[in-house]
């Protein structure tokens, strides 16, 4: 069995799409484009820098965080979800989940003030281009070189064509 990212289609021609998934008709070559579209290539290496980037940084600055004050467990939850989240878009799973949640973190820490230790503190331009990275992953998603692509990455489905029937 091929690879997720396989591209396994018989030998022919059309291709049809239903609801944006690419079908092909049995007998024929699908020539349509991605059920989902991870970019590959430089813009996959520059998904994989970003996302390297945003989640050791943020991994890092949740962990410092964690280590440097006295914060009871209820305070330290939201910095270890953070710790958890940076990990996770660094390796390139639930991308999406985790941007979202970075970048609400971020978010908080430019809402709340300065005594509240809910969320790692940072200064204000450090949050800002933390939240915009977090957005721009979220939007870009995680690109080729990821778990997620691995895992949800292209498929296509086959329909048999109507006369070819194994059934009498």
């Amino acid at each position: 069995m091929p690879g997720p990212l396989a591209r396994v289609t018989p030998d022919a021609a059309p291709a049809a799409s239903i609801n944006g998934v690419s079908c092909a008709v049995a007998g024929h070559t699908s020539r349509s484009g991605r059920v989902l579209n991870y970019p590959g290539h430089w813009a996959g290496l520059g998904l994989l820098l970003l996302r390297g980037t945003v989640g050791i940084t943020v991994a890092m600055q949740a962990w410092l965080a964690i280590a440097s004050t006295n914060a009871d467990l209820l305070g330290a939850v939201p910095a270890a979800a953070l710790v958890v989240c940076g990990v996770a878009l660094t390796v390139g799973i639930f991308t999406p989940v985790c941007s979202t949640l970075v970048g609400l973190g971020y978010a908080l820490v430019l809402l709340m003030p300065p005594g509240a230790a809910v969320v790692p503190r940072l200064d204000g331009a450090a949050a800002i281009v933390g939240l915009a990275a977090a957005v721009a992953l979220g939007l870009l998603g995680p690109g080729t070189f990821s778990i997620d692509a691995r895992l949800f990455g292209r498929r296509e489905i086959f329909i048999p064509a109507k006369g070819n029937s194994d059934q009498s």
